[in-house]
């Protein structure tokens, strides 16, 4: 007996996860020709970047955004109970560069409730030569002084009021008349000569700028001394602002500056440079453009 003709064959169905992944690719497809080829904003397709991160509520300026995330090393604080590293050459070089160091300065030596904000100076530490040192040596970051507040406007002066009235005069007396002329023959009275004027006395003499103690010092002559030290007064928080490009007149006010003295000095310290005077240097690093003290310290002894 002859068989029935089968049936002929279903084609294949792709299924619900076929199904899934045309969907994506589709939506990638799309996605890619409106916002990549043809450049158009739309809000479905094409999500606006996010916004960058806000700064740290810790970090009290942008200068100082870089060290943030990194461990900090007391540095010129010193370490209490004499445990730790402290400065960047304590460390192996495995983990240098996770570290920083704040405050660079000294002048904080003990002062355990140190806010860690860069106040003393800041800087990062990197592996040079096979060491751990403080990157930019001569530089130590922080952030700028705020500029002056421009003085206040004096107060307006008041308007001129209106004089006052005029009383009513009652009548002139009749004006007595003159007196005769004088005789020929009486003498007329001389009028006394008019003193000389007393001379204007001369201004003292402004005394002169006593010279430095030693040759060694001579580029504190015309500088303007900044209190190092004794009142956290360095090059690089003198007010003058880093740039990208090299600026004439950044660089004429930085070299105008000098700090002394370079380590917290006694209460009778008389300014002779004993304690070290650094001349601020205009030069470029990483960030750029700006103003920083010498990485050589002078003095009359050394």
């Amino acid at each position: 007996p002859s068989q029935p003709p089968s049936a002929p064959p279903s084609p294949p169905t792709i299924g619900l996860f076929g199904s899934a992944i045309l969907i994506v690719l589709g939506y990638v497809g799309v996605k890619f020709v409106f916002c990549s080829l043809l450049g158009l904003n739309v809000p479905v397709l094409c999500p606006a970047d996010p916004p960058p991160p806000p700064m740290p509520p810790s970090a009290p300026c942008p200068e100082v955004m870089d060290f943030y995330g990194l461990t900090r090393l007391p540095g010129g604080v010193g370490i209490q109970n004499g445990n730790g590293p402290q400065w960047c050459f304590n460390l192996d070089v495995n983990e240098c560069e996770m570290h920083y160091v704040d405050p660079v300065s000294t002048s904080y030596a003990g002062m355990y409730d140190y806010v860690p904000n860069c106040e003393g100076g800041c800087r990062a530490c990197s592996v040079v030569n096979g060491t751990c040192v403080a990157s930019d040596a001569s530089i130590n970051f922080g952030c700028p002084s705020p500029p002056p507040s421009p003085p206040s406007s004096p107060p307006a002066p008041p308007l001129p009021s209106s004089p006052p009235p005029i009383p009513p005069q009652p009548d002139q007396p009749p004006v007595p008349p003159s007196p005769p002329p004088p005789s020929p023959m009486a003498p007329t009275p001389k009028s006394p000569s008019p003193l000389p004027p007393s001379p204007t006395p001369s201004p003292p003499p402004s005394p002169s700028p006593s010279p430095p103690p030693c040759d060694a010092l001579l580029f504190t002559v015309g500088r303007t001394r900044r209190n190092g030290a004794i009142g956290n007064q360095w090059c690089y928080n003198a007010g003058i602002p880093r740039t990208a490009e090299q600026n004439d007149a950044n660089k004429a006010a930085c070299e105008s500056l000098y700090t002394e003295p370079a380590q917290p000095p006694p209460n009778n310290y008389t300014f002779d440079c004993s304690l070290g005077c650094q001349p601020c240097v205009y030069s470029q690093n990483a960030r750029g453009w700006g103003c920083g003290g010498s990485t050589t310290v002078f003095g009359c002894d050394n």
